[in-house]
């Protein structure tokens, strides 16, 4: 009897032996949470700005150079723009990040494509680069670039010593599309340039009548912040030249980055602006209006456009003229427009 009951004490811890061994073998079985992968975010930088030479076009004097454009982050830079019908005349452009896995996400932007028949006879992405000219000795005197559209590619190989780097080029011209296109695909891959030479189409500021003297040139990519990347603020590219009173050279005085953050910062105020103790009202009229937020040069940044069907008021905590735009503009304090400035006209006036 005694042997019996030792038998069955044996079998039971056995029993419960193999149970707890099953457990641990389900257990080992189940998966884990599934972390998920981290976004590789591209980088975009200006490389130094080079080929620098004046044409004398029909009366016009226009100051050429080469810009690159490149890619520096962890990802590739990845745009994709669709459109419903031939019909639209423009583009969504929806940015591709992609994770360490290789899988992606799209993310809507505010840019737009539009299809440019200018000899490139493709697609083009708004605003993805900026040129900015102006005087040393006087910043109010800024100048724009002619060209806002760019199909962007590999074309350049750059930094191929970069992790994640191709080896050999993988976005192509072809995939800008033609007229006919309702979708595309563009982008820069890692460690990877896209060179716009100096005799490119719209590739110039006008530099008619200007003095001779010293001016800042500045190439800025991504200036209107539309773009996710790693960082925001190194994106841009300078160069003081001299220009002289007539004759095709550029002499290239100094060069470097770091403008960034001046490229690409908001300001609320630009030499002889008026900021009032109190906030006034302004009275907008039914209709359109677009209201912009602006560098200190007064190149636009972002914009914001409402519809008033009934009209109606907003504060405003300045009034200041603008580089590059004509008559006076209203800096909004409060509503949808808070921080952008307001034409200053018929449409849009002070209230006693």
């Amino acid at each position: 009897m005694e042997r019996t009951r030792e038998t069955t004490i044996s079998l039971g811890l056995a029993i419960v032996l193999v149970l707890l061994l099953g457990a641990f073998s389900i257990q080992a079985l189940v998966p884990g949470p599934v972390l998920a992968a981290a976004d590789r975010l591209p980088n975009l930088r200006m490389l130094p700005l080079r080929d620098w030479t004046i044409q004398n076009v029909n009366g016009r004097r226009l100051l050429r150079f080469t810009t690159i454009m490149g890619n520096e982050g962890p990802g590739p830079f990845e745009v994709r723009g669709h459109r419903s019908s031939t019909s639209q005349t423009k583009m969504k452009i929806d940015q591709i990040i992609y994770d360490g896995n290789g899988d992606f996400r799209r993310v809507k932007t505010r840019a737009d494509g539009r299809y440019a028949g200018d000899g490139h006879d493709h697609w083009h992405v708004q605003r993805i680069m900026t040129y900015e000219l102006y005087k040393v000795s006087n910043p109010a005197t800024v100048r724009g670039g002619a060209k806002t559209g760019f199909c962007f590619l590999d074309t350049t190989a750059w930094r191929l010593d970069l992790p994640n780097a191709r080896q050999h080029p993988y976005y192509q011209e072809s995939w800008c599309g033609t007229r006919a296109t309702l979708t595309n695909r563009v982008g820069i891959s890692v460690g990877w340039g896209d060179r716009y030479p100096w005799n490119f189409a719209y590739q110039w500021i006008d530099i008619t009548n200007l003095q001779a003297g010293h001016y800042v040139v500045r190439a800025t990519v991504d200036i209107a912040d539309w773009y996710e990347e790693v960082a925001e603020f190194d994106g841009c590219r300078w160069a003081r030249i001299r220009l002289r009173a007539s004759g095709t050279r550029v002499e290239v005085v100094d060069s470097g980055g770091g403008c960034g953050r001046a490229a690409m910062n908001p300001v609320d105020h630009f030499p002889g602006t008026h900021s009032y103790k109190e906030p006034r009202r302004i009275a907008i009229e039914p209709g359109a209006h677009t209201a912009y937020t602006l560098n200190a040069l007064g190149t636009e940044l972002r914009s914001k456009w409402r519809r008033l069907d009934a009209g109606g008021d907003a504060p405003v905590i300045a009034r200041s003229r603008i580089p590059r735009h004509n008559g006076y503009w209203f800096l909004v304090g409060g509503g949808p427009w808070e921080g952008y400035w307001l034409r200053d006209n018929a449409k849009v006036d002070l209230l006693p």
